[in-house]
């Protein structure tokens, strides 16, 4: 079974890297449907550009992923170089990974390569 990463972000430099490096992902095109798609797809990774989402609602956006969908590996890609805001960001919520732009995509791909490699390892089952 071919396992799916569900990315928001609009920006091309990190698309086109995301399409170079994997065949199944899927953009979404603002938050709204990234929380849909999720309620529906259960991705193991789900890739957040902040950009994408409206600042001072990032723990809400996040929350609601992490409640439908507690299983899946969050990638947070913050544009904001603040600690105060990272920590508003991480607090609560299921972050696996926080990377500040320009992003390392090196440290994405590995991330990525990992949790789909031991995703059927783990007891990922949806009531």
């Amino acid at each position: 079974m071919v396992r799916k990463i569900s990315v928001l972000s609009n920006d091309q430099e990190i698309r086109q890297k995301l399409k170079d490096k994997f065949v199944n992902v899927h953009f979404n095109d603002n938050y709204i449907c990234l929380i849909t798609s999720t309620v529906i797809n259960k991705f193991p990774i789900i890739i957040i550009d902040s950009n994408e989402i409206p600042i001072f609602n990032e723990q809400k956006i996040i929350n609601s992923i992490n409640q439908f969908s507690p299983k899946s590996k969050i990638i947070f890609i913050s544009r904001i170089d603040d600690i105060e805001y990272q920590k508003n960001v991480r607090n609560n919520n299921q972050i696996t990974y926080y990377a500040n732009y320009p992003v390392d995509m090196f440290s994405i791909e590995k991330i990525i390569n990992t949790t789909l490699e031991n995703f059927d390892k783990l007891e990922y089952t949806y009531d």
